[in-house]
């Protein structure tokens, strides 16, 4: 069989395959139809087989068919594409002529078995193949002015008088949102038409854009009927009759979407300020201030609950609604539409109050938006006339009221770190007092006592004399533990980074190890007060040293999300290991039992984790997690 034609069919819907190929090869043997239901798959087809016609469906799984036509037209600027959709509507029809279909159809037509697919795809390969006929010519134009006539945007077709766009035609939603009559502006120049001065600039740079045969796209502001709009400005080079140097001027009315992202935009602009905000009083202040910006309506308000949630107070209000109420009254629970919003805990959107409400009867008010901010009060905005909130205000309103309730929460958390931190600084302050009282009180005489015990040694050899003096060297060695557990369970402040490897070894050599060993394993660098760290690490030493013998070996290495201190002695028993933390807690009686309560403390200081496990050789290994590593 001769293959005259190459057909590529993109869909993902199994029947559009086959109604393309219905309606090609059981009328008309000359035609292959490659079948995708993929549109990255059919850039390959494309790119690989020779394809000389794309019917692609509108309703693409991973793009659509516009989306879909513009890539093919990056590449491909010539291949004839034919866009089907299921769906009757204007603005695909539209946009899949800007996109550069080179025709359109709507599914039904795949069905017709007369041959009109058939028909579609010769004459779209012949204008493609550029041997185009005067009836494919006048068939393009008709196929134009069906997508100029039936399009709901205004559009202008225009052609160049040397370097100046002359205006040819104009459609009936040109002339309808422009005030313009077509018998009044057909012939003229469009600069004086429809371009406002301040554009002039502008538009000199399209037009010589357009005049070189190049498609354009731009926002541009214009003077409509209902006063200045925006719109998004197309300009598609096309051939007018005989003559290769036309345009049409396509406007899309955009000004419902920038005026979206412009209040979207002032939302964002309000959460950077609700960030910096150090009260609930100032978050309210810029909540109403952003209120009245937004929803566009001068009495703009929030009450909070007071006295045990029985009562809404006024915090904050624009000045509109000081200026025209005054002091604003407060409303007891269940009295008026706030109490009824916070109950409904949803937004409440009426179109006159005064319908609603005995209380509103007598004031200038009448649409409102009613929202429960949480559980902590009540925003509202109300206008002076009656519908003046639509659906949109209401989303913005809900946008704002969750900024807001994430905003209070934060100070919330704020003001109870706040107290949390006064009142850690009041402890460390106590424990700075206890630790002088401890230090003074306390060493003075026992330096006393000492001294006499040495005097009295060099008098007379007493055996009792040896017990006073290993006594208070006990009492000695309980001051200096005192004053360290006190000081070690103090908030950290500054903190530095501590490279573990080189501190572990310091400490070691400050404290009595005897034949011990100590050996370090890939130990990290971590943010820590060093003086304390230090602290830590002699404790733990002392500690393998006391219960693991003279001659134990202690590991210091790193773990995921900190460090870890281990030994090779006997270990703690299961039942101990959460006793030993304990302030007194000793298995020795030499020990004084606040080595471990002093590194517990240190650790806690910092805001670490602590566990007691077994060791990697059965010993005790102390886990220190929820470290903050150097630089990160």
């Amino acid at each position: 069989m001769d293959i005259s034609f190459r057909i590529l069919s993109v869909g993902d819907d199994p029947d559009f395959a086959d109604l393309v190929v219905d309606g090609l090869q059981e009328i008309d043997d000359r035609f292959e139809v490659l079948e995708t239901a993929n549109p990255h798959d059919g850039i390959e087809y494309i790119e690989t087989e020779a394809i000389d016609c794309v019917v692609s469906a509108y309703e693409l799984s991973e793009m659509d068919g516009i989306e879909f036509l513009k890539t093919i037209r990056g590449e491909y600027p010539e291949l004839p594409c034919i866009l089907v959709s299921g769906q009757e509507s204007e603005t695909i029809v539209r946009d899949a002529f800007l996109a550069g279909a080179t025709d359109y159809l709507r599914k039904e037509a795949l069905i017709d078995t007369s041959g009109s697919l058939t028909t579609r795809i010769t004459d779209a390969i012949e204008r493609g193949g550029r041997t185009v006929s005067r009836s494919q010519r006048a068939h393009e134009r008709d196929h134009r002015a069906a997508l100029f006539d039936n399009s709901p945007d205004p559009i202008m077709e225009i052609e160049f008088d040397g370097e100046t766009p002359i205006i040819t035609a104009v459609n009936t939603p040109f002339e309808e949102t422009f005030g313009f009559e077509a018998s009044d502006t057909v012939g003229q120049p469009v600069h004086d038409v429809v371009v406002p001065d301040e554009e002039r600039g502008e538009h000199e740079r399209l037009k010589r854009q357009v005049f070189e045969r190049d498609s354009v796209e731009t926002d541009v502001r214009r003077e409509t009927t209902r006063g200045v709009r925006e719109f998004h400005l197309r300009v598609i080079p096309i051939d007018i009759g005989d003559v290769s140097n036309g345009a049409y001027a396509w406007y899309t009315d955009i000004t419902e979407r920038k005026e979206r992202e412009r209040v979207l935009g002032e939302l964002h602009d309000v959460t950077r300020k609700f960030i910096r905000a150090s009260s609930a009083e100032e978050v309210a202040a810029l909540a109403v201030e952003a209120g009245r910006d937004i929803l566009k309506q001068p009495y703009t308000h929030f009450y909070r609950l007071t006295d045990d949630g029985r009562r809404l107070t006024p915090i904050a209000a624009t000045e509109e609604m000081d200026d025209r109420f005054g002091d604003l009254p407060a409303f007891d629970r269940g009295d008026g539409l706030l109490w009824k919003a916070l109950e409904a805990g949803t937004i409440q959107r009426y179109d006159d109050v005064q319908a609603e409400d005995d209380l509103a009867s007598n004031l200038p008010i009448r649409g409102a938006i009613i929202a429960p901010v949480g559980d902590v009060g009540v925003f509202g905005s109300a206008s002076p006339e009656p519908a003046e909130f639509d659906p949109f205000d209401r989303e913005l309103a809900s946008i704002l009221i969750t900024q807001m309730e994430a905003a209070l929460e934060a100070v919330h958390r704020r003001e109870a770190l706040r107290v949390h931190e006064q009142e850690l600084e009041r402890q460390n302050e106590r424990l700075e007092e206890f630790a002088g009282v401890v230090a003074h009180d306390l060493r003075n005489p026992l330096n006393v006592a000492v001294g006499r015990v040495d005097i009295a040694q060099k008098d007379c050899d007493s055996e009792h004399l040896d017990v006073v003096d290993r006594a208070l060297d006990r009492m000695d060695e309980l001051i200096d533990q005192t004053l360290t557990l006190a000081r070690s369970g103090q908030v950290v402040g500054e903190t530095e980074s501590v490279d573990l490897s080189t501190l572990s070894e310091q400490c070691w050599r400050n404290v009595d190890t005897a034949e011990a060993t100590m050996r370090t394993d890939n130990a990290p660098v971590i943010d820590a007060d060093p003086e304390r760290l230090q602290h830590l690490f002699e404790n733990l030493y002392r500690n393998a040293i006391e219960h693991g013998g003279e001659d134990v070996t202690v590991t210091v290495g790193g773990l995921d999300d900190g460090f870890y201190v281990e030994d090779d002695g006997p270990g703690i028993p299961v039942e101990a290991r959460e006793d030993v933390f304990d302030t007194g807690y000793s298995t020795n009686e030499e020990g004084t039992g606040f080595g471990l309560r002093i590194v517990e403390q240190i650790v806690e200081s910092h805001h670490w984790d602590i566990w007691l496990t077994e060791g990697t050789e059965g010993g005790a290994q102390f886990e220190i997690s929820g470290v903050t590593f150097a630089g990160r």
